[in-house]
């Protein structure tokens, strides 16, 4: 184009509306250079003003009037500007956002887009592309980039007919598998790495404060407007959660029946609790009722859980008079495809699961008694998982297991999105007791049965859903309010102020203020689990095991025992190959110091003294180098070094030396 031409294509906005408002046609030179492109794309970003953006709304309708192709398209949120984004991304990771999205526009004002994929980069020793017709991202081995059916399942065969054809005798027979492939793959390459956390599967995320449903499209759930599928973050299609941008919310009457459900259940923290302890509509004791609220809010997460810094996980255990399967099978209907469910898997398998394509989803782990073939790894999944011990220690089974839950609970935790086994968090305990007898009470929501359906319930949880995604800017401000409030901070406000204020979005449909927030907070009892989580913190125990459990050493001379810690006091100040620290070294320990100073205890979770000194402790059969990590401080990188000759890897930790007065280390007293 000449200098003519590409002035009035930058021409401002302001100049775009009054070259608009005068017959409503867009200017000559862009509708020229739409019709030469067949397609016409407007850039926006977070700084374009209100009426600008206006301005460009009216010039697509103006353009698409006259039968071009024509759309927004805002700079993902991380850009201020074009320029931004084009320095951050690289011109061809722009140049195919740009692409892609003019060909999804061609394809809606014409005809559904048929076929073909888009590269996105190389991970892994695959190449990774997304393909138009199934809305995924595909990862394909060199080894099967040329192969026929990997090849239609990326990109439809009428496609690959008409990019790569085959000939034989002058006719088309088909496309050519080795040029598509070669295509697919200098394609890939030439993007380079692939980030595969912009994949985004099907549930609730969150994307620059804006809540996004994925399901079976992706739309905002401010005002239903569809989101691209690919963008800064990529929307693979995935399971149907059956909601829609129409869904009906459900209203604070709804959200109240639900808690009257969960009020029928033998809760230990309930107001309807007669002096025998059972549930009673009439009763009204001085419990609260921040059981039933709790289960509340985990639903209300539940819902969100992608789109939260830690993922609601509901673990079930309880005897058979409890109302165990109709709680949990509540929650299996309301919540749909919107949760992982696992009735049967092992402690291993669990974990396997949550690391794969369920890990953004809420997880319901449902366990039918103490003689369950997986009570046990089901316990070390439990305790070993989460960052805390869950209550009354003892053996609950004939295997000798020293079990850390109990028979009659119902635990609600929660755990990072990635579902990194050592970070696991749970939130708090809430303790049910059995129905009695004929005590069983019944409710439209009781479901029994593990097939039984039940309209009311299903129904109801779609409404639920969409209330959840309606009231998501309420949610986060609520949460932000009971931050300010409650007195506790860090992990267990973290992971405790969802689910309060899930309850509070499900019950009320005003804003929260700080007035409202303090009435709301007094509603929950959960100081004393607070005080619990933190003083039984797993990565703490372990520390305070390895102050004070005895050992026996020679580095004086004839044996004697003294604790772990004096030991490593003793190693601390200990010549680089003195007795002290070679004696350490026999536990898989060494001591040393960081850049400024500061102790880091080396800990090899894998070496042979280590796991003799784990191996009389309750987490004998736990991952030792998982449980390291846990501790808080835990230096991801990891230290080399050796033990009696052999190659050992360490994880650092900080460690305190005893300090006098002033703040300085005190030197061990020799022995005599």
């Amino acid at each position: 184009m000449d200098a003519a031409e590409m002035a009035a294509v930058k021409r401002s906005y302001e100049n775009l509306a009054l070259s608009l408002s005068s017959d409503g046609k867009p200017p000559r030179t862009i509708e020229r250079l739409g019709r030469e492109a067949k397609c016409t794309i407007f850039l926006t970003n977070r700084e374009t003003p209100a009426s600008d953006v206006q301005s460009v709304t009216e010039a697509v309708a103006a353009l698409r009037a006259i039968g071009i192709p024509a759309r927004t398209y805002s700079v993902p949120a991380a850009h201020p500007d074009t320029s931004a984004w084009l320095l951050a991304a690289g011109a061809d990771r722009v140049k195919l956002a740009l692409e892609a999205a003019a060909q999804r526009t061609i394809g809606k004002a014409e005809e559904p887009l048929e076929g073909g994929y888009i590269p996105l980069g190389y991970l892994g020793g695959k190449y990774i592309a997304w393909s138009n017709d199934f809305a995924q991202v595909q990862k394909i081995a060199v080894t099967a980039s040329t192969q026929l059916s990997t090849l239609m399942h990326l990109a439809n065969e009428a496609w690959l007919t008409k990019k790569y054809p085959k000939m034989e005798r002058g006719q088309v027979v088909g496309f050519d598998t080795v040029k598509a492939g070669s295509a697919l793959r200098n394609e890939c390459a030439r993007l380079r790495g692939f980030d595969s956390s912009r994949v985004r599967l099907t549930g609730v995320w969150k994307d620059s404060g804006e809540w996004i449903c994925n399901s079976s499209h992706a739309w905002r759930a401010s005002d239903g407007s569809a989101v691209d599928r690919i963008g800064e973050f990529i929307y693979a299609s995935g399971a149907d959660l059956k909601i829609t941008p129409d869904t009906p919310a459900a209203t604070a009457a709804d959200g109240q029946s639900v808690l009257d459900f969960f009020h029928t259940f033998g809760w230990e923290r309930s107001k309807h609790r007669d002096s025998r302890g059972r549930y009673s509509p009439q009763a009204i004791s001085a419990n609260t009722d921040t059981d039933p609220l709790l289960a509340l809010g985990t639903l209300h997460n539940m819902y969100l859980s992608a789109g939260l810094d830690r993922r609601p996980h509901l673990f079930v255990q309880a005897d058979s008079t409890s109302g165990k399967s109709v709680l949990t099978k509540f929650f299996r209907l309301a919540l749909g495809k919107a949760v992982h469910y696992s009735g049967g898997s092992s402690g291993a398998g669990l974990t396997s699961k949550s690391n794969r394509e369920e890990a953004h989803l809420g997880m319901i782990v449902e366990e039918s008694g103490h003689n369950s073939s997986h009570i046990e790894s089901r316990a070390l999944y439990l305790k070993h998982g989460y960052d805390g011990t869950i209550i009354d220690k003892g053996t609950a089974d004939q295997t000798g297991l020293e079990l850390e839950i109990r028979s009659l609970c119902l635990l609600v935790g929660v755990v990072v999105p990635a579902m990194d086994k050592e970070v696991m968090n749970r939130i708090n305990i809430l303790k049910m007791h059995p129905w009695e007898g004929s005590d069983r009470p019944m409710h439209p929501y009781f479901t029994d049965g593990e097939n039984t359906p039940n309209k009311e319930v299903t129904d109801l949880g779609l409404r639920l859903f969409a209330r959840a995604l309606k009231s998501g800017p309420r949610f986060d401000r609520a949460i932000a309010m009971l931050k300010k409030v409650v007195d506790f901070k860090g992990r267990a406000a973290n992971t405790l102020t969802p689910a309060m204020a899930g309850s509070f979005v499900f019950l009320n449909d005003e804003e929260m203020t700080p007035e409202l927030a303090q009435q709301w907070a007094d509603r929950f009892d959960v100081i004393s689990d607070v005080a619990r989580n933190a003083s039984v913190s797993v990565g703490q125990e372990v520390v305070n095991f390895l102050q004070s459990t005895d050992v026996v050493t020679t580095a004086s001379g004839d044996p004697i025992t003294m604790t772990l810690g004096d030991l490593i006091h003793r190693a601390a100040f200990d010549t680089e190959r003195g007795l002290w620290r070679k004696n350490l070294g026999t536990h898989g320990l060494r001591i040393d110091r960081n850049q400024n100073g500061t102790p880091l205890l080396g800990i090899s979770g894998n070496s042979a003294g280590f796991k003799r000194l784990m191996s009389y402790t309750q987490w004998a059969k736990a991952s030792l180098d998982e449980l390291i990590r846990r501790i808080d401080g835990c230096s991801i990188t990891k230290s080399k070094g050796s033990i009696g000759g052999v190659s050992e890897t360490f994880n650092t930790v900080p460690w305190l030396l005893p300090k006098d007065g002033a703040g300085n280390d005190i030197e061990p007293t020799p022995i005599a």
